[in-house]
């Protein structure tokens, strides 16, 4: 599986760059723009679609009396990156649509919270993989040409390379999250408006 800095040395050779890195933190040009935009750019695509590798269901720990006609606020993951969805967990037939829920911020304006009115909430969300480990080789690509895209800019200075990049980005990017989705046999035949607020 590949590295961080083997992430960042295909971006790197994506557009032509004439140096590889050995180490985010080493002293070039193409470590610091590498550092400075590989965190934004690897999380930035995980929050673009639910991938299983960076998928988690947990049980949300009620915070207290919520505001307006909500029922039940929850704390808001602190690995989160996309709160997708409050887990259905009514079997009737039937029961399937998204329960409703919103993100809002706590009390003291220095965290989120999740309000709804599902009690004994868990909710599945897109959490923060850093761990390259479990990323996924088409997943990997994508973030290789998406990385290739913004620091194309910086280090070649070419319009020209950048866009190419950022469109192989979108069709790398498409054909992973078609690989992605087929891999999964839960059913989503129902409409994805998933954080939803009261209308």
């Amino acid at each position: 599986m590949a590295s961080e800095v083997d992430i960042c040395n295909l971006a790197l050779s994506h557009i032509g760059a004439s140096a590889t890195i050995s180490s985010l933190t080493e002293q070039s040009e193409e470590a610091f723009h590498c550092n400075l935009l590989y965190a934004d750019a690897r999380d930035t695509l995980l929050r673009t679609f639910p991938w299983g590798f960076a998928t988690r269901h947990v049980a949300l720990s009620d915070v207290g009396t919520p505001p307006g006609n909500w029922l039940y606020r929850y704390q808001y993951p602190n690995d989160c990156l996309y709160a997708r969805e409050i887990l259905q967990t009514n079997t009737v037939p039937g029961a399937s649509d998204p329960i409703p829920f919103t993100v809002a911020l706590s009390d003291t304006l220095d965290s989120k919270v999740i309000l709804t009115d599902q009690v004994t909430a868990t909710l599945v969300y897109t959490f923060q993989a850093t761990n390259t480990l479990v990323f996924e080789p088409m997943f990997t690509n994508a973030l290789a040409w998406k990385l290739a895209s913004e620091v194309a800019m910086p280090l070649v200075r070419d319009e020209k390379r950048m866009q190419t990049a950022y469109e192989m980005h979108l069709q790398v990017l498409s054909e992973a999250k078609t690989y992605n989705a087929n891999e999964s046999h839960e059913d989503r035949n129902r409409e994805a408006g998933w954080i939803t607020g009261r209308s």
